[in-house]
């Protein structure tokens, strides 16, 4: 008779060993998969050529499935002949239908084909013109000109640059966004600006959480050149980007980034370019002035996950909605019903910290550089209390660090966050 422990022993066996077989059946089963489009976008109103640039187990993929019922694909098929009197389906290439009525934003698509639906991949739906970029365009004088406002839909080139001609005219500020992060591409790019006299006058890395975004000032009439390069020198077809400069509105933040649900909302804009926008007297971005522009926003009634920006797991753990201007990036906020406190300077010290009554939700900001906010507020012992920060959650560069001290004349801390193991930042 076997005992419970030769059971069990038995039991780990069979299941290691059908774990294993499973394993090594999952590796025999062809898994289609989408690695990159190109181009990973469209203008809203138009139809596009797509074909799927990279990927595998795609066999009879004549289908791409897309996460708005207002974009469908429509496979590209061969001339009719005798073998093939209905024309054959050309692996990888679509004819791709976006409706007018398809807010931009960024969708998911999907692949199907002999052995079934693929991974999904980002696809980005925008208001302006739409160009590919023409090879070869790697130094400047095959550089390929860059129409003001044309979105140009790009890979990066190993060991290379692609070169874009920007026609500038003196004392116009332009901006050269990058979509590389923000579409799941593989490419971190590197823009990099060169002056009508050949100078190089500044570049800019996109990071792993934000892409680049290159801001200037025309110092001159003339033709001025934007290098995109991936940080390491690679390239490829996952490699792709979606580049656009121009003179358009840029918003960096909205102050408070809160809204009540249902609610007319007054706010304050913080960008470049902003239409009928006054400087933000001491307030710059790296080192580039910043204008601020009063508007009012109707919130919806409830939230719902931004689709225009790439989310992360910890992104959904907050009531987020998306906004933008006319022809603008668009802008996370918090969705709260919950009065907003607004900091107040200076509260830069322990004897300076603004007081707040539990429960509160406080909006302020890290200004200038290197600035610490304190804050104080009442508890009775044995209370269980909440404190979270939300700034990474809403597209901001920021990584706050959170302290609760025991105030008194004997202060001591209670306890710090920073980085956590889980994606909620609270404690």
């Amino acid at each position: 008779m076997m005992n419970r422990t030769g059971i069990l022993c038995a039991l780990t066996v069979g299941l290691l060993a059908g774990a294993a077989a499973a394993q090594q059946a999952a590796q025999q089963i062809p898994q289609p998969k989408i690695y990159a489009l190109q181009p990973a976008g469209g203008k809203a109103g138009t139809t596009v050529d797509v074909r799927i640039s990279s990927g595998s187990d795609l066999d009879g993929a004549d289908r791409l499935l897309f996460s708005h019922p207002g974009i469908r694909a429509q496979a590209v098929k061969e001339d009719a002949s005798r073998i093939y009197p209905q024309g054959r389906t050309i692996d990888g290439k679509f004819k791709v239908t976006i409706a007018a009525d398809v807010p931009p934003g960024i969708y998911e698509v999907r692949a199907a084909g002999y052995f079934g639906v693929s991974n999904a991949r980002r696809f980005a739906v925008g208001d302006r013109d739409e160009v590919l970029e023409k090879e070869p365009n790697n130094d400047a004088a095959t550089a390929q000109e860059a129409a003001a406002g044309t979105v140009i839909n790009g890979a990066c080139d190993a060991q290379g640059f692609d070169c874009y001609k920007v026609p500038a005219k003196k004392g116009q500020r332009y901006l050269a966004d990058c979509q590389a992060l923000r579409l799941d591409s593989r490419a971190q790019v590197v823009l990099t600006l060169v002056d009508p006299n050949g100078r190089e006058l500044r570049r800019i890395a996109g990071t792993r959480s934000r892409d680049a975004l290159l801001d200037f000032t025309a110092d001159q009439d003339g033709t001025y050149l934007v290098k995109a390069s991936d940080l390491l020198y690679r390239g490829g077809d996952e490699f792709f980007y979606r580049l656009t400069i121009g003179t358009g509105p840029w918003i960096d933040y909205v102050d408070p980034p809160v809204l009540k649900p249902g609610a007319d909302n007054a706010v304050t804009v913080y960008g470049r370019n902003l239409p009928g926008g006054a400087r933000a007297e001491g307030v710059e971005i790296d080192g580039r002035p910043v204008e601020k522009l009063a508007v009012t926003i109707k919130a919806p009634a409830a939230g719902e996950p931004p689709t225009d920006t790439l989310l992360r797991p910890g992104d959904a753990s907050a009531e987020l909605v998306s906004w933008r201007l006319p022809g603008s990036n668009p802008v996370r906020m918090l969705l709260a019903e919950d009065a907003v406190t607004a900091e107040v300077e200076p509260n830069d010290a322990p004897d300076q910290a603004q007081a707040v009554k539990a429960p509160a939700l406080v909006v302020g900001r890290f200004n200038p550089r290197g600035d610490r906010d304190w804050f104080s507020f009442e508890a009775k012992k044995g209370e269980k209390l909440w404190i979270e920060a939300v700034s990474e959650r809403l597209g901001l560069a920021v990584d706050p660090q959170i302290v609760i001290q025991q105030a008194g004349e004997a202060s001591k801390d209670l306890q710090e966050v920073d980085d956590l193991a889980s994606p909620l930042p609270a404690m």
